[in-house]
């Protein structure tokens, strides 16, 4: 098992919520209740019940001011939204302050819809989502023109259609920096740790743990990369993953890093080979793309010792004093 190999030794990072809650007051239902909604003043969060009632102000801001353990229920944080063209979903700006959200169950993620929006500093610990519809994700569903940012999420996410992973099932035109997953990721078609399918976006500093399985188009990292029309980036990300498809079709498209590309995509730094570097642990004959059209810059298929060695990680150009941690001998990076 991966899991035996590694650790990321999440349960030693420091997190602002260990401090406690100091300004939560007020209903325990009403998210309106203290703050304006501003992104300078925005609504405060601090219970369950709040949270639930975000998906009435899609268009505000807000704020967590403690840990919420959610035990079992689904968070119901966003609404879902008409696809391409996107209408509806979360179109606000939702600060998790470094605060945790536990225990989300439910066939979606946290937000069903950003678009247009952004989430940033949240952590989801232990969510359990079993999926039956297009795009899946422990974050959010489906992203379009969304900016997420220093999230991470542990727990278990499947899906039996479309577009699978633990931070963004499908993700249109939108910005992913300092993401992580860890976990057990099963779907169908396009299957990823970090994303299922990337449409002219972009990922950095962002790392998947655990295990990925699913049909076809199956990625460590990435299931799907689509950048016709514009080159989509990714940089300085990671995957110590067990990829794996499930026997249904005769050219699954595995890759430990990415299912499948199309279009030009730049992994790591463009010209310079050497910085920004996507490292994906190997797995036998498996190969970093399992199909692709044209990809620029640098990746490696990875040994243990190599994913271990902070000079690794230094000769690539990656930041390990303000948005890394460096590895140990028994753990791999993990985000400040």
């Amino acid at each position: 098992m991966l899991f035996l190999l590694f650790s990321t030794a999440l349960a030693s990072q420091p997190r602002t919520a260990d401090r406690p809650s100091e300004t939560c007051s007020g209903t325990e239902t009403d998210p309106t209740e203290i703050g304006s909604g501003t992104t300078e003043d925005p609504w405060l969060i601090c219970t369950s019940e709040q949270l639930a009632g975000l998906a009435d102000h899609p268009d505000g801001s807000f704020k967590l001011g403690a840990d919420i353990d959610l035990e079992g229920t689904p968070a119901g944080a966003g609404s879902g939204c008409a696809l391409f063209p996107t209408e509806g979903g979360f179109t606000g700006h939702f600060d998790g302050d470094g605060y945790t959200v536990s225990n989300h169950r439910s066939t979606r993620g946290v937000f069903a819809c950003i678009n247009g929006g952004t989430v940033e500093d949240l952590h989801l610990d232990n969510v359990t989502i079993h999926g039956d519809g297009y795009a899946v994700g422990g974050l959010v569903d489906f992203a379009d023109s969304a900016y997420i940012s220093n999230v991470t999420v542990t727990g278990t996410v499947t899906n039996k259609d479309n577009g699978v992973a633990g931070i963004v099932g499908v993700a249109y035109d939108s910005t992913l920096e300092r993401v992580g997953f860890e976990g057990d990721i099963s779907g169908t078609n396009n299957s990823g740790g970090v994303a299922g399918i990337l449409v002219r976006s972009d990922a950095s500093d962002c790392y998947a743990y655990g295990n990925v399985e699913g049909t076809v188009n199956i990625g460590g990292i990435i299931g799907n990369i689509i950048s016709v029309g514009q080159v989509s980036e990714v940089r300085r990300c990671y995957a110590a993953t067990n990829v794996s498809d499930l026997g249904v079709t005769s050219n699954p498209k595995v890759g430990t890093a990415v299912g499948i590309t199309s279009g030009t995509v730049h992994f790591g730094g463009e010209g310079e080979e050497s910085l920004d570097t996507v490292f994906a642990l190997a797995s036998g004959d498996k190969p970093l793309i399992g199909s692709t059209s044209k990809y620029i810059g640098s990746m490696i298929s990875a040994t243990r010792s190599i994913l271990l060695d902070p000079s690794s990680y230094e000769r690539a150009g990656w930041d390990l004093d303000t948005v890394w941690n460096a590895p140990t001998a028994t753990t791999v990076p993990t985000l400040r």
